[in-house]
């Protein structure tokens, strides 16, 4: 796996991706990010990337500029990987948080204690079989997370069916063999 763009562009990940994880490919990643940068510019967009495994949907947004990014899992292997990561991209610690958490409690917490905070593209990419995606969108949505014009993306098994928000524009319904990702912007003004 390699960052495709940006500052970290051609970047190859070091060391083992633990075995639990199922990191994005680079082909998908690569066509998202291709999508998204038909409608972002990523320059001090503050971005979450929930579910993180590796964290590599996070480190291209830092890549491309992105002004912060906030990494959520809720395991510790993980949690390691995403930092040993950043360390060997020596990414200033300015430009990102890591969070060992429960990706919905992540969500909850942030509404609670930090009511004004908004993110600008949250990417998830939970585990199979997970089913609380819709959870997670009703949270976001009530909790106005994602701001205006702002983009959910997530990757996800494809019998899952995502319930939309009815202010949310679904732009990418894409499947790659049991994988689907969808991509939604947030159209409230």
């Amino acid at each position: 796996m390699r960052i495709i763009s940006g500052n970290l562009k051609s970047r190859v990940i070091k060391g083992n991706i633990p075995d639990f994880i199922r990191p994005t490919t680079d082909k998908v990643r690569e066509s998202i990010f291709n999508i998204l940068g038909n409608y972002i510019d990523f320059d001090d967009l503050n971005v979450a990337d929930i579910c993180a495994g590796t964290g590599m949907m996070g480190f291209e947004s830092i890549s491309r500029g992105c002004g912060n990014c906030s990494f959520v899992d809720k395991d510790s292997q993980s949690i390691r990987f995403i930092n040993s990561l950043a360390e060997s991209f020596r990414i200033s610690k300015d430009k990102y948080s890591v969070h060992k958490n429960d990706a919905l409690k992540f969500l909850e917490q942030t509404i609670k204690n930090f009511p004004e905070h908004k993110f600008d593209l949250i990417f998830t990419d939970p585990p199979y079989k997970a089913n609380f995606l819709n959870q997670m969108v009703r949270i976001i949505y009530d909790g106005n997370l994602l701001n205006s014009g702002g983009f959910f993306v997530a990757e996800h098994d494809n019998t899952e069916i995502i319930l939309v928000p009815m202010d949310w524009k679904r732009i990418v319904d894409k499947s790659y063999g049991l994988t689907k990702i969808e991509i939604f912007m947030n159209n409230i003004d």
